[in-house]
């Protein structure tokens, strides 16, 4: 029995000693490590193979634990009611300041602060603009109950066809698709001068000359966020991964929440 003890918290330290490597391949033999060692603990502490398969598998379905006790009961506007309000204090977002400041010093206006607040869920949005690459930048705060986080961003407009690029760092998979109108580009961990010049690269990749962008006026921005909002809403409700309901709100659909769940399986997987 204290052989079978040490094998498992040898897994278990080999696993610990992965995930502080740099190297992503090693990371993700560590994201392995959690799963062989779960099941380490059930065949040999537990003394079967049924509970070291099920203690392994249980990682796995972790994330039902939310989806089926928060997001099945989470009811959103179709239009998310955006409005101008005061930027969440420091102790909340405390880099904020830092933020605004790296997109001020790329020649970027701080133009509003905006946001809009539903049940226990609040989204910030600092809206920047910056006329000579006719584009916006976004810092965006999500802030819930049980977490936290934001991500920056670089909104690109074309004209004849519309469509919208997008630069960010978002740092997890998107919880909904996308309009096929819109293309995106995700550039983890990076400050917001790197960002910018990732975005010149994926127009020029695209095609996208200077005059096929289309001037954004900044007092149309809010009005702009709003119809972003809806226009994403609205696609995902037509592929079912939202449905609507009588009163106007949205939930996801059982299909939805298994394009989430299988969303955070990536996520396990690329964030390794």
């Amino acid at each position: 029995m204290l052989s079978n003890l040490l094998l498992v918290c040898g897994s278990a330290v080999l696993t610990w000693a992965l995930h502080s490597l740099g190297h992503p391949f090693l990371r993700r033999l560590g994201t392995l490590g959690v799963f062989v060692t779960s099941f380490l603990a059930g065949w040999l502490l537990g003394g079967s193979l049924w509970l070291g398969t099920i203690f392994a598998a249980t990682w796995l379905f972790l994330p039902w634990i939310e989806i089926l006790f928060y997001v099945r009961k989470l009811r959103l506007p179709i239009r998310p009611p955006i409005k101008h309000c005061p930027p969440p204090n420091s102790s909340s977002f405390p880099d904020l300041s830092d933020l605004s400041e790296q997109i001020e010093q790329e020649k970027y206006e701080h133009i509003f602060d905006a946001g809009w607040q539903i049940e226990d869920m609040r989204n910030f949005y600092r809206i920047f603009y910056n006329p000579a690459h006719r584009n916006h930048a976004t810092i965006c705060f999500i802030e819930r109950a049980t977490a936290t986080f934001y991500y920056t961003a670089i909104t690109t407009l074309t004209v004849e066809p519309r469509r919208k690029f997008l630069t960010w760092n978002y740092p997890f998979s998107y919880g909904m698709l996308v309009p096929k109108t819109w293309k995106i580009q995700r550039i983890p961990f990076c400050e917001f001068n790197q960002m910018l010049h990732y975005h010149k690269q994926f127009l020029e990749i695209n095609g996208i000359a200077p005059e096929k962008i289309e001037p954004q006026k900044t007092e149309e921005l809010l009005e702009l966020l709003k119809s972003f909002a809806e226009e994403q809403v609205r696609f995902n409700i037509q592929k079912g991964i939202l449905r609507q309901e009588s009163d106007g709100y949205v939930r996801y659909s059982l299909r939805g929440m298994f394009f989430l769940w299988w969303e955070f399986l990536w996520d396990l997987f690329r964030l390794s």
